[in-house]
């Protein structure tokens, strides 16, 4: 029987011709555009033995590529992968938060790398692209992502692609002011990615304000595994075991395992792949399977049913191991134990059991972006010494924020317990804050000192200034992106621009001095405290950017044509995905076990 949707949902979130009609003809219109405007940079087109005669080049390694793809894979990874997962976290929400960031982000890149073209390697009537233009797309739809996190669970699929097309075109507008005429250096984009997105975010979310979201305030938290799902990461090796069990063992044999509620999910009748598979008895049965806890999410029991039935029993590699020498039963040629060291794809395909799906690897979040933000940092960054600067400032940044971030969750807490959210996220800050400065002489041990900043603003911001926003200003931010992103953000510009005007020609050397700041042809007379002015300028053209952007944007998304979900029906999956029936019955119920499954 097919579950009951929301009601109001069929007038509402109809979606069957809108966004088809919508994915459609922008995806003509990026082709067509394509077509009469891009084409492959020197080093990416066929004449590239030509280009290499005429720089005296002598091998394929000076490509470009060789240099920026490992840098791209990092941060393609972030985009689509890290930002997606970040924001797992909502119990009802998984879906929308990875299919709808895959969603913007593709569209965006296409989108991207038209209008950063067209500012900045447009020649000839042409634009021409690289790897260095894959990498700048990347960022320009990480700004986009940040500020999707504001509207989390809150907009349609339509809405979102809205908004993705006009904040590409601002942020790309915004980018070109900063960087070509004001000249400032941002190469982690502490205020081109982040102080815009963030803000930029945060005033849509202002306009587009629901003044009974607290109708679904039950929605808007976490659960243990959707935690997990956002900030672990894991693609765990695990072993397969088949065991077949007697009836009589039924009656008191249960085993522990992920969910509750799925008794069905766990027994399959594989007679026709293992027939001359005996059973077992309780007492052949090692001890050490009734113990067999999955420690990711809650544990529930799954009883044996009083049939001859064999069980697929999933182990963590590095937990409880079966071992065949304890019994007579599975020593034995007809009923020897069968491990597959490998994913759960490996065990899925061997199996061809749909009912693995709940247990599919889980997909990385914070540990994926707080590892590979370095790379984020120093990818565009000029070869050599900048951008091996850049990834040991940021490296430094983000190792000294995860003290100060679990150092004051704990202390902000009455009984001093951690709070994920705040290790989640606060703990990338500092990556965000070193930004602007990370090709810059911060120092290693500057580096440290912002990080330890950006822990304990961005911790106390989850604590105190994000409900405050919501309370007095009316700033519903799903996903907290003011502490993680703004604030942080803005202390990044700031940093930049003191680094910057205390710049000297002893620290830096005097060709050095000129390669950091790129204090050539126009900009050669420009001094070290007007580089810093001109820095902080930057900050201010981002947030009226970002504001005034934000505002027009939001207004355009509230005119009541684009499917948005009611209010009660926020942060739900099931309004734009078709959500399978036991996900629909027992994941989404499983923070309530007393609320009774939909039929």
């Amino acid at each position: 029987m097919e579950r009951p949707r929301h009601q109001g949902m069929a007038k509402n979130t109809y979606m069957r011709w809108r966004l088809p009609l919508v994915c459609l003809l922008w995806e003509v219109a990026m082709i067509v555009l394509f077509g009469v405007f891009v084409r492959f940079g020197p080093e990416a087109d066929a004449h590239w033995e030509e280009e290499k005669r005429e720089m005296n080049l002598t091998s394929d390694i000076e490509n470009d590529f060789y240099f920026r793809y490992p840098s791209f894979q990092d941060v393609h990874v972030m985009i689509f992968v890290g930002f997606g997962f970040l924001m797992m976290f909502l119990k009802r929400y998984g879906f929308g938060a990875v299919g709808f960031n895959f969603l913007l982000a593709a569209f965006g890149i296409q989108w991207a790398l038209l209008m950063q073209g067209w500012f900045h390697s447009f020649k000839s009537g042409k634009i021409l692209i690289g790897v260095e233009n894959l990498i700048n797309a990347d960022f320009c739809v990480g700004s986009v992502c940040i500020a999707f996190g504001a509207i989390l669970g809150k907009t349609s699929p339509i809405q979102l692609l809205i908004m993705t097309l006009f904040q590409v075109t601002l942020f790309a507008v915004n980018e070109y002011i900063l960087l070509n005429l004001l000249h400032v250096k941002d190469a982690g984009g502490s205020m081109t990615i982040h102080t815009f997105g963030a803000y930029f975010g945060l005033t849509v979310t202002r306009i587009l304000y629901r003044p009974n979201l607290e109708q679904s305030k039950d929605k808007q938290g976490s659960v243990y595994h959707s935690d997990l799902f956002a900030m672990i990461g894991e693609s765990a090796p695990t072993s397969g075991v088949l065991v077949h069990v007697d009836h009589s063992a039924a009656k008191d044999w249960s085993l522990l395992c992920l969910w509750k509620n799925q008794t069905e999910t766990r027994i399959w009748g594989c007679e026709a792949l293992y027939p001359r598979l005996p059973p077992l008895r309780a007492t052949q049965l090692p001890s050490s399977v009734a113990g067999l806890r999955w420690y990711l999410g809650r544990q529930g029991h799954i009883l044996i049913p009083p049939l001859c039935q064999p069980l697929l029993v999933l182990v963590p590699s590095w937990g409880v191991q079966l071992r065949g020498s304890r019994t007579m039963g599975f020593n034995s040629p007809l009923c020897r134990k069968i491990f597959f060291r490998g994913f759960f794809q490996s065990l899925y395909s061997l199996f061809s059991l749909p009912l693995l799906h709940p247990l599919l690897p889980i997909p990385p979040g914070t540990l994926y972006l707080w590892i590979y933000w370095p790379s984020f940092n120093s990818a565009i960054s000029d070869h050599g010494d900048a951008q091996h600067r850049a990834a040991i400032n940021t490296y430094c940044s983000l190792a000294a924020c995860v003290l100060t971030t679990v150092a004051f969750s704990s202390m902000l807490q009455k009984k001093g317990k951690l709070d994920m959210v705040h290790i989640q996220n606060a703990t990338l800050a500092g990556g965000v804050a070193v930004g602007t400065s990370a090709e810059m002489m911060l120092t290693p041990y500057g580096s440290l000192i912002v990080g330890f900043i950006c822990g304990i603003v961005s911790t106390v911001g989850y604590v105190y200034l994000t409900p405050f926003l919501e309370s007095r200003l009316h700033i519903q931010d799903t996903c907290g992106i003011h502490n993680l992103h703004a604030m942080p953000g803005l202390i990044g510009g700031i940093v930049g621009a003191i680094t910057a005007a205390a710049a000297t020609e002893d620290v830096y050397g005097k060709e050095g001095f000129i390669k950091a700041f790129d204090f050539t042809g126009t900009y050669q007379t420009r001094t070290p405290s007007v580089q810093g002015g001109f820095q902080a300028a930057g900050i201010v053209v981002s947030l009226l950017i970002a504001f005034a952007g934000g505002a027009l944007v939001g207004a355009i998304l509230k005119l009541p044509v684009w499917g948005e979900a009611a209010t009660e029906n926020c942060f739900e999956d099931d309004v734009y995905w078709e959500v399978p029936e036991d996900e629909e019955s027992d994941v989404y119920h499983m923070h309530n076990p007393d609320k009774p499954a939909s039929p």
